[in-house]
């Protein structure tokens, strides 16, 4: 396993065990696990956004700290926001990784998830020859079926 992957599994220990929120700080962390400061950012930036239900604030200096919240969200304000969250073009892995977060967070079920992967995947899209044609295709499709899945 790779060292994102366990921080990730650590900060999301650790909020499950705190009830939903807290408070590290990212160098004591660094130091408790052996790596870079930056790398718990990197962590934080990456797999703690709105979009995957979390809140993250920062305060810097010497009494600096993370605080990340695990936010409960009605269905369509984090649809909402996944929906925002998608830029001009998607790659197949990022639709993917946010199927997986919309499962996870039971936004959406199983067979919606499926059946948007298949419509999403790279043979669907086959026939449109550029990769980032396909790719701004695929998150105008996203933002149509999350919308639709809204009503």
């Amino acid at each position: 396993m790779i060292i994102s992957d366990n921080i990730a599994r650590m900060i999301e220990e650790l909020i499950e065990e705190s009830g939903g929120t807290i408070e590290l700080k990212r160098n004591v962390m660094a130091e408790q696990i052996g790596c870079a400061p930056s790398q718990i950012n990197y962590v934080i930036m990456s797999r703690f956004t709105p979009e995957r239900g979390y809140l993250t604030e920062s305060r810097r200096g010497g009494g600096g700290f993370i605080r990340i919240v695990k936010k409960p969200l009605h269905r369509n304000v984090f649809l909402v926001q996944v929906i925002e969250s998608i830029g001009a073009r998607l790659e197949e892995s990022d639709c993917a990784a946010i199927l997986r977060t919309l499962k996870a967070h039971n936004a959406i079920d199983a067979h919606d998830v499926d059946l948007i992967a298949v419509a999403l995947s790279a043979p669907s899209l086959a026939p449109i020859s550029s990769k980032k044609e396909q790719s701004e295709v695929r998150a105008v499709m996203m933002r149509r079926f999350l919308t639709a899945l809204m009503q």
